[in-house]
């Protein structure tokens, strides 16, 4: 069996400020997805929604957004470790039209799809399921 959080490790809930981490809800899933026997498929770790005011209203320069992502990344990757079968690590990032705009990440960080699931693999290792997470992807 597969447990997937809706809501508890997005960066809103999981990063409320810049400097701290609130990982009571996401630890929940983890934890009662253990006592279940069950395995975590992590969502999300780089939306362009759910985001907190910090991170949506700040005016990071690329460097600084770079930064900032790689940091959460593995802050949170590196958290849970291989307690987390899989994580999707970027959600909803493309339309019809390719790339969507979706502050804060496009267009202020146009790499930012790479940029992340680079800091996911090197904090998750070989080995935990890596996976981009969309909508109507039929139609793309």
């Amino acid at each position: 069996s597969l447990t997937t959080a809706e809501n508890a490790c997005k960066w809103g809930p999981i990063h409320p400020q810049r400097q701290s981490y609130d990982w009571v809800g996401c630890d929940a899933i983890f934890d009662a997805a253990a006592a279940a026997i069950q395995s975590v498929r992590g969502h999300n770790l780089c939306w362009h929604t759910e985001n907190p005011q910090w991170l949506t209203n700040g005016n990071f320069s690329s460097a600084e957004l770079e930064q900032i992502l790689q940091e959460h990344i593995h802050s949170v990757v590196a958290r849970y470790g291989t307690r987390a079968l899989a994580w999707d690590v970027v959600n909803e990032a493309l339309d019809s039209n390719g790339l969507k705009p979706s502050a804060p990440w496009y267009p202020a960080l146009p790499d930012y799809i790479d940029v992340a699931f680079r800091a996911a693999r090197a904090a998750a290792g070989p080995d935990v399921k890596l996976f981009y997470n969309d909508y109507s992807a039929e139609g793309m």
